[in-house]
């Protein structure tokens, strides 16, 4: 299970992956859950800003999470989780448990027994459906149907071509996407097509790794000419 955000009544109030009361009280707790739980993506934004990376991966550990996801180094982030082994902040009955619900996962999947029978890794023909056009279109139209319009008092939506002839377009995040994707340059211009009519929208991409209000100020004067400024995330 992936642990994400705690809210209570429209008030963000803690990071879960950071949670003591969601993780062991309420999934370990009332809800009995069993398995694995892995923290959200740690090379977020949202998870940095909400202190030392030195001291959110042990909290996140400490707080029930089982795995960490992604890192920002590898060695870094080993050696963080190791010296907080060694001085007793993870504890090796808290380190026991971890590693018992991850091997019990692998378990479950039977990773041991592939990785005998070296059926582990798929052969190079087995990897020829990976990015297929079949299962391409396949995900565009799930992510297409996934979009949930939550609010617009501005009725900044749907965009179209009569509205708005540039959108300013804020990549907010790390450099490198979580799902793998090249990296978004500075400066970078695309065309955004409208289904319909294939009339174009001019997209102008700006890069920024910090959420904050000046930075973001900052990016919308620099590209006075943009109608309309939207934020995404690297890759999507």
């Amino acid at each position: 299970m992936q642990i994400k955000f705690v809210w209570k009544k429209g008030i963000f109030l803690h990071m879960a992956s950071l949670s003591k009361e969601m993780l062991q009280g309420l999934l370990r707790g009332k809800l009995g859950f069993n398995g694995m739980m892995t923290t959200d993506a740690t090379n977020m934004v949202g998870f940095g800003c909400a202190g030392r990376r030195k001291e959110l991966l042990p909290k996140s550990i400490n707080a029930g999470c089982d795995m960490l996801l992604f890192t920002k180094n590898l060695k870094e982030d080993y050696e963080t989780v190791l010296e907080a082994v060694k001085s007793g902040i993870i504890s090796e009955e808290r380190l026991n448990e971890a590693v018992t619900y991850i091997l019990a996962t692998k378990a479950s999947l039977k990773l041991h027994e592939k990785q005998k029978s070296h059926t582990l890794i798929p052969d190079e023909s087995a990897l020829d459906i990976l990015r297929c056009k079949k299962h391409i279109d396949m995900a565009y139209q799930v992510s297409d149907k996934a979009i949930t319009l939550v609010k617009d008092e501005q009725n900044l939506l749907p965009l179209s071509k009569g509205k708005y002839k540039k959108v300013l377009t804020i990549v907010l995040g790390d450099a490198i996407s979580a799902s793998g994707k090249p990296t978004v340059g500075d400066h970078q211009s695309d065309i955004m097509h409208l289904e319909e009519n294939q009339k174009e929208i001019l997209l102008l991409v700006q890069k920024s790794n910090r959420i904050k209000r000046r930075r973001l100020k900052y990016l919308r004067s620099e590209n006075k000419d943009a109608d309309l400024a939207m934020g995404t995330l690297p890759g999507v």
